[in-house]
């Protein structure tokens, strides 16, 4: 029954992209067009016509669209989406990830993750492949697949940068297994663009990235173009950050990530649950945190606590709601593991000195 709902939503979107024209919302045109211009060598960052913001890796992994028409390509990329990532969720389900609900209770756990798709799936964003090869990383840590997943965080990661906070927190976790695979799979995701194009050629793509992600910054325009992440928050409801303090918060909840992700191990935590903990605050890092992140990146947290805050829409700014619904999760999520030190607490007390 989920699975016919999800095929119904597909076939509708799908539907919309072959009957009517690309919207301005609408990011396939952007890839498709990534792929052309890789083919025909053209530079990617300088002159395009579209706002290419994603690897080199990727405009190359693009150009079997360029040789398609544009809503046949539109809509393969959507079904290959949704596939991908409905297999991501089946995995982590199945691995019983953060716990046996998961497995017992999977087509609740798809139908509530559905609305959340839906916009990234109708705008053709990139996003529901990241997050099911996130979700097939997590699977695949928990089976001990290590490899596999060093291949499928390298995917995401060359997608989006972002990504590369959870392979880091992965690796804290998992020095041995991870470190070494996850490293050769990322030169060989930055070396491979070498073999299918010009060096020369290449080589300027990879600087003209580097720039464009040192240098993109939207807090110079008006309120509604901005990034959904805590510097509007605060904007908007607090005073302004700066670019220095924003970092320091980046960097510093990170490291609390890490610290309890190593705390967690040492104390003998559940391992299901630990992972799943790391992955879920990584998420929300990335969204409340991360480097560019707009209201189709909060489809990574699955959480409806957005729309409590609906009425907000009226001021022009969307993404407060999101970030504040980050911040309740992040709230929602800690909260297991400061009861348990708690707990633990509470028993050594009551046990007193041998």
């Amino acid at each position: 029954m989920i699975m016919a709902v999800w095929i119904i939503a597909t076939v509708a979107v799908c539907g919309r992209v072959a009957l009517t024209k690309p919207s301005r919302q609408d990011l396939f045109p952007v890839y498709q067009n990534a792929g052309q211009e890789w083919l025909n060598g053209q530079d990617l960052y300088r002159n395009s016509k579209f706002n290419y913001r994603y690897s080199p890796l990727f405009a190359a992994a693009m150009t079997p669209t360029a040789m398609l028409p544009l809503k046949l390509a539109s809509i393969s990329w959507r079904l290959l989406s949704v596939f991908c990532f409905l297999l991501g969720l089946t995995w982590t389900c199945r691995a019983g990830v953060p716990d046996k609900f998961a497995s017992e209770k999977s087509p609740l756990i798809f139908l509530v993750i559905l609305p959340l798709s839906l916009g990234n799936l109708n705008n053709g964003q990139a996003n529901l492949l990241v997050l099911a090869a996130l979700l097939a990383a997590v699977a695949a840590v928990m089976r001990g697949w290590w490899m596999a997943a060093a291949i499928v965080l390298t995917m995401a990661v060359m997608i989006k940068i972002y990504p590369l906070a959870i392979a880091l927190l992965l690796v804290v976790m998992f020095p041995r297994q991870l470190l070494w695979r996850l490293a050769l799979c990322l030169i060989v995701a930055v070396a491979l663009p070498f073999a299918l194009q010009r060096i020369d050629y290449v080589t300027r793509q990879y600087h003209d990235w580097l720039l464009y992600l040192r240098t993109e910054d939207r807090n110079s325009r008006s309120l509604s173009e901005w990034y959904n992440d805590l510097r509007l928050l605060f904007r908007v409801w607090f005073v302004p950050l700066s670019t220095m303090t924003y970092v320091i918060i980046q960097l510093a909840a990170g490291a609390a990530i890490a610290l309890l992700a190593i705390f967690g191990k040492i104390r003998h935590w559940p391992m299901q649950r630990l992972v799943a903990w790391i992955f879920s605050l990584s998420c929300c890092w990335m969204t409340l945190l991360g480097p560019a992140t707009e209201s189709a990146t909060y489809v990574l947290i699955v959480a409806g606590m957005a729309s409590w805050f609906g009425g907000m829409k009226r001021f022009g700014v969307y993404a407060s709601p999101l970030a504040l619904s980050v911040l309740l999760l992040v709230a929602y999520l800690v909260r297991p593991a400061i009861f348990r030190q708690m707990s633990a607490r509470s028993r050594s007390v009551a046990a007193g000195p041998d």
